[in-house]
């Protein structure tokens, strides 16, 4: 997401207990959930915990989170989808 922290509507019972060493922690709440998870081999998945489709109109952070699935969902990589909508945040948040 291009920052070290984000704000995410998150309200679960369960969690993830133990990771598999096949995969890496993307995410974690403050109080140490597992948020976000994707495969240590590199391939194209990615898993949240939280609930990035709550409120997204007042959320620019999960507006990025679609951006970019929307951006993988066409093709790109990882990187490139990042790339692009940090680019984007950029050119949105430039005073006029």
């Amino acid at each position: 997401m291009g920052a070290p922290s984000i704000v995410v509507t998150s309200a679960h019972f369960q969690g993830i207990a133990e990771i598999s060493r096949n995969l890496v922690v993307e995410a974690t709440s403050m109080d140490g959930i597992v948020e976000g998870i994707r495969p240590a081999s590199g391939e194209r998945v990615f898993a949240v915990q939280w609930h990035p489709e709550w409120r997204i109109a007042d959320n620019a952070d999960s507006q990025r989170l679609f951006a970019w699935l929307g951006l993988l969902m066409r093709g790109a990589s990882f990187e490139e989808a990042a790339v692009r909508v940090a680019r984007r945040s950029v050119q949105d948040s430039a005073p006029d």
